[in-house]
């Protein structure tokens, strides 16, 4: 075969490809929807496209998935089935259930097409409409060309999009639900930028641009989860950066990373310097000052002290009594006994919902994901900014319901399945 004709082999792509790359731009918007009798997400349209015409390719890729993680998806759908027979809503609990049946559905798909077509150009393309358009609506809001009114009926587009929460604070939230999964979102994409080049389009002035948008984006949710998750993910590509290249060569992007976070935290302090209710200086200290408050609240989970009734602690407290009351079948997955639907940690609802079999089953994604990153590294230093991604969506877990995310089965996918051009070496066939 010649070179040639090697190159236009890999230049022709499957359907199931081409619908991996529209996944990838589209997942980052996911929460933007269609209503046709029910919730039509956009990714949804290429998801069920490539699961169909590569329906026997995905059933290989969950025969050849890791041991670990067979049995945990095993374990999870066992258990949210008993879940499902204990709850007091089993009609709540099989969507639930379903919601996570789609997300392993996600990363089967990934795994399957083995290559994305011009996966750093999806990624791209992805991550400017999402953070272009919470820069527009921070654009809209800010300067109080829609009314505080307005975004507490939710009754006008922006409305929708951004909300004033504990009376006073402005979250922009973007094509997302909650200002917590619009951070989530854009630190994960933020690390997947840094991870895939573009194949074409994208120059690094148009990546800067891309990360700068992402950086905003971030800042804006006013998301601590968001914040936390970005600096431990941050942390530990650092840590795993010196270990497989040297600490010489990660200074530079550490030093780059600082200057661009505390630039664009200073220049949206400047513009917004109002120091009034409803703006984002506000929120920006308010939001500082309720991390030792829910701290001490948290506590309350050791301790047994009063904690707001409305707080993380509390919820997790219901979830850990829920666990402890049914170990074996759960209560059902997002139909725990009193109180919020979502635990706001994804092991605590797996376990809350599911028994002891949930808790199972995500421990033991979580250790195959783990293994396979590790595997990943040894064949391919490249893959570092992965490390990132996956930290960020395994902080987020703690405090956000991430069991049912499109985006921890695409970066479970990723790693399982790597889509980084490994080089070819002469031992090669």
């Amino acid at each position: 075969m010649t070179t040639a004709d090697s190159k236009q082999q890999t230049d022709q792509f499957t359907i199931a490809q081409w619908s991996a790359f529209a996944f990838v731009v589209l997942v980052p918007v996911h929460a933007l929807s269609v209503d046709v009798g029910f919730e039509l997400k956009l990714w949804f349209v290429p998801l069920l496209v490539g699961l169909v015409v590569a329906v026997r390719d995905v059933v290989r890729s969950a025969l050849d998935l890791p041991r670990a993680m067979q049995i945990g998806i095993v374990f999870m759908g066992v258990g949210g089935v008993l879940g499902i027979l204990s709850s007091a809503d089993e009609t709540a609990a099989t969507r639930h259930l379903i919601a996570i049946g789609i997300a392993v559905s996600v990363m089967l798909f990934v795994m399957t097409v083995k290559k994305i077509p011009y996966l750093g150009v999806a990624v791209r393309l992805g991550a400017l409409m999402m953070a272009s358009a919470t820069v527009i609506e921070a654009l809209l809001v800010m300067p109080r060309w829609v009314s505080v009114e307005t975004l507490q009926k939710g009754s006008a587009f922006v409305g929708q999009l951004a909300e004033v929460a504990y009376g006073d604070i402005i979250l922009v939230t973007g094509t997302h639900h909650d200002s917590n999964f619009s951070a989530l979102y854009g630190a994960v994409w933020l690390f997947l930028v840094l991870a895939f080049p573009a194949e074409r389009f994208f120059r690094r002035r148009g990546d800067g641009v891309v990360i700068g948008l992402l950086g905003v984006q971030l800042l804006l949710s006013l998301s601590k989860t968001g914040l936390l998750s970005l600096l431990i993910a941050t942390a530990a590509t650092a840590v795993m950066y010196r270990v497989v290249k040297g600490w010489r060569n990660a200074k530079p992007a550490i030093a780059v990373a600082l200057i661009t976070f505390v630039s664009v935290t200073g220049v949206l302090l400047i513009i917004d310097a109002t120091d009034g209710e409803h703006d984002i200086a506000h929120g920006l200290r308010k939001r500082g000052g309720q991390v030792l408050i829910e701290a001490d609240q948290a506590g309350g989970l050791i301790t047994g002290g009063a904690v707001q009734a409305d707080g993380r602690a509390a919820i997790w407290r219901r979830y850990t009594r829920d666990f402890l009351d049914n170990p074996v079948t759960g209560t059902g997955l997002g139909t725990p006994s009193t109180g919020d639907p979502y635990a706001h940690n994804a092991p605590l609802e797996a376990a809350g919902g599911s028994g002891i079999l949930g808790a199972a089953g995500w421990f033991l994604l979580w250790v195959s994901v783990g293994l396979a990153l590790k595997r990943l590294l040894r064949t391919n230093p490249e893959a570092l900014a992965l490390v990132g991604a996956v930290g960020v969506v395994f902080v987020a877990s703690l405090f956000l319901s991430t069991n049912y995310e499109p985006i921890v089965a695409l970066t479970f996918g990723i790693v399982l399945a790597p889509h980084m051009r490994i080089p070819i070496t002469p031992s090669d066939p």
